[in-house]
């Protein structure tokens, strides 16, 4: 009883450092996400170029009237975009080449998608020590 008790513990920790890195990289990630869309500059850029795969390739002005490009990510839903269309961007004020493009996709589908593993190791856990705790 006492060797499957140390197992659950190590077991319990293997998974905890696992899952350790996912959250971290989600909370990390959704809080950048959270200083562009409520503490970055602000700026009104210009669709200046669409790739095939969706990609958007727009230019911006700083508050210094400095001409500046940022790229998206590819993505299905940037294609009805076209050259010349106003899109919002936000960039940081110290590093005005750090900018993001005030899309939904843009922002949000990284913490998602580094969030995910995390959660179903937690979900995993759950399951495995509320059946151990059921039937030692």
């Amino acid at each position: 009883m006492r060797i499957m008790a140390r197992g659950n513990r190590t077991a319990a920790i293997a998974l905890t450092l696992a899952v350790l890195p996912f959250l971290w990289g989600a909370a990390y990630t959704g809080y950048r996400s959270l200083w562009f869309k409520y503490a970055a500059e602000r700026s009104v850029g210009t669709v200046a170029e669409t790739a095939a795969d969706g990609a958007l390739k727009v230019e911006y002005l700083t508050k210094d009237e400095v001409l500046l490009t940022t790229e998206s990510g590819g993505s299905d839903y940037y294609k009805g975009y076209q050259p010349g269309d106003k899109l919002t961007v936000l960039y940081d004020p110290e590093d005005p080449a750090d900018a993001r493009i005030d899309l939904w996709l843009e922002h949000w589908i990284l913490p998602l998608l580094i969030a995910f593993p995390g959660v179903m190791i937690m979900f995993a856990m759950l399951l495995i020590f509320s059946h151990l705790r059921r039937f030692p």
